[in-house]
């Protein structure tokens, strides 16, 4: 999995496959993960949410990741990536994210979806 962190800065993607195939001492990955969506900047609102995705249009929450995911394609394609999927994303990102790889037609399609999970929050 690849955090936004790594992601969403320049030759993050590709510092972090380097570092993954050397460590693992292979030649490709099955599967890479963006782990969770970029996250918009908190609210200004006291006592609001940390990270309000309410009434922000799904297409806006995902448009930082399309760098990455045309990134991981270009690896998918030379084929250090075997299959390219997304962790914590929710339906709406989901759906944002395939529209704009199916528009751009130059990218990999989702093959892999984690779903968010938790042993304490459920729902």
């Amino acid at each position: 999995k690849i955090q936004p962190e790594d992601y969403l800065v320049s030759g993050g993607v590709d510092a972090v496959l380097a570092s993954s195939l050397s460590a693992l001492g292979v030649n490709s990955i099955d599967a890479v993960l963006l782990h969770q969506p970029p996250q918009p900047p908190d609210p200004p609102v006291e006592g609001g949410p940390a990270a309000n995705t309410q009434g922000v249009a799904a297409r806006e929450l995902v448009e930082p990741a399309l760098d990455a995911w045309r990134q991981l394609s270009r690896h998918r394609e030379a084929g250090r990536i075997k299959e390219l999927g997304v962790s914590n994303f929710d339906s709406r990102m989901l759906q944002a994210l395939a529209e704009a790889i199916s528009e751009d037609g130059s990218m990999a399609p989702v093959e892999l979806v984690q779903a968010k999970w938790s042993v304490f929050h459920r729902g």
